[in-house]
């Protein structure tokens, strides 16, 4: 079958995004890792807990793991489990901490990058029209950010993103034509993906509530179709929420260490920045008293992770204002931040980021909001970031599952320039 030229220039931008996330791997020999640290930079917690997948075949810690405050050989559910299970299965056939095994899962998350370049592409043809979709497509193929995290980093976030696209393409789709066998795979995908970022859940209630009030359907059976869904999410989950009750004798849905994270962000020398949370990171129990100590000590991860809550909420209780100030300063490192990123490097993607941004924003005010789709993606923006607005702000793979958000909105407002315009409008000559 003949491809029109719609899709044949959707090929290209899929062959611009695989050779250039090759070349630069090829050239920064990304599959080379140091073996210091119990290879730690090698997927670090994933690929600590992945090793003890395939070497011992329980998921925790390794035996000699002796890095910042997890604990040699214990049980855990630091980690949600999908990605370090995919690398240790990576792990068992090419070897742990290995070359091979390094180009495996980055030609993984290659071939993510190019089905979210295809995503893309049909999401912003169904929100906006076609054209802007292949723009969107096309900034992504070549955008610095999904470079790195395809092949500079071993880590869920390029799977993350794929997986936040599904969830919009699917509500979307049924939005449309909703019925019972859709809401079950909404909800199977809605578990996976909280299964691979458990941050995503606080998004959830108001993505069903966008769908109940957009469906073109009577109430009871968009009723039925998010009842489904809800129970194939339970599902989804189930396994693993049973496992961590087995382990731990507690109720913990995913993850054990949000408390944690809390803690880290919101007591002292915490203000808000990446340097003051590192000190805590290393230091993890800095200005505890010798009871606290001795209490986290003695206790399993998930004692200690409650424990830590429980002094960072009475410190944020105390001290409101000072919670209220770090957070500001969480609101605008999250959306500009660029470390661990240095030099040149640093400064490139620092301007593609704070560009895609820019333009996100001004797509967003040239009717991103016109429609019920673009609302839908704006619910993304407004609520994922929360969780790390009252934590911690580190790395800036944390903005990067809703960068291709970002990228439709900004799409969107560079389909508007008239010469964009002019050179576009032959690939979808009925698109407006």
């Amino acid at each position: 079958m003949r491809l029109n030229q719609e899709n044949r220039f959707l090929m290209y931008i899929l062959a611009l995004a695989f050779f250039s996330r090759l070349a630069i791997g090829v050239a920064t020999r990304s599959w080379e890792f140091s073996p210091a640290d119990n290879s730690f930079d090698f997927g670090f917690e994933m690929g600590q807990i992945a090793q003890s997948i395939a070497s011992e075949g329980r998921f925790g810690w390794p035996e000699d793991c002796e890095i910042l405050e997890y604990r040699g050989g214990e049980l855990t559910s630091w980690m949600p489990p999908v990605y370090p299970y995919v690398m240790a299965a990576v792990f068992r056939i090419f070897g742990t901490f290995t070359p091979a095994s390094a180009l495996v899962l980055e030609f993984f998350q290659i071939v993510l990058s190019l089905l979210i370049c295809v995503l893309l592409y049909q999401i912003g043809k169904q929100i906006f029209n076609p054209q802007t979709g292949l723009i969107a497509a096309l900034i992504f193929s070549v955008y610095l950010p999904g470079i790195h995290f395809a092949v500079q980093k071993i880590w869920s976030t390029t799977l993350s993103s794929l997986c936040i696209l599904m969830i919009i393409f699917i509500l979307s789709w049924l939005a449309e034509h909703p019925h019972l066998t859709g809401g079950g795979f909404l909800g199977v995908m809605l578990g996976f993906t909280l299964l691979l970022d458990p941050v995503l859940l606080c998004v959830y209630p108001f993505a069903f509530l966008w769908l109940f009030l957009n469906a073109k359907s009577n109430r009871r059976t968009i009723c039925s179709v998010i009842g489904v869904a809800g129970a194939a999410l339970m599902l989804t989950l189930s396994p693993w929420v049973i496992r961590n009750y087995g382990v731990f004798g507690r109720f913990v849905p995913i993850k054990s260490n949000f408390g944690n994270e809390l803690f880290l962000g919101n007591t002292e020398p915490a203000t808000g920045g990446w340097r003051d949370s590192l000190i805590r990171w290393y230091d993890p129990q800095r200005d505890l008293s010798e009871t606290e100590r001795i209490q986290l000590f003695q206790a399993t991860e998930v004692e200690r992770n409650r424990t830590l809550l429980k002094i960072a909420t009475s410190a944020i209780i105390r001290n409101p204002m000072s919670f209220f100030s770090r957070t500001s300063k969480r609101v605008g490192r999250y959306w500009t931040y660029i470390r661990p990123l240095k030099g040149f490097a640093a400064r490139i993607s620092l301007g593609s980021y704070l560009t895609v941004l820019a333009l996100a924003i001004l797509g967003l005010y040239q009717g991103g909001l016109s429609n019920s789709g673009g609302k839908l993606m704006f619910i993304f923006l407004a609520v994922v970031p929360i969780p790390y607005y009252v934590t911690i702000v580190v790395f800036f793979r944390y903005r990067f599952p809703i960068e291709p958000i970002l990228i439709l909105f900004a799409a969107n407002a560079i389909w508007r320039i008239e010469i964009i315009r002019r050179l576009l409008k032959g690939l979808a000559p009925g698109a407006e």
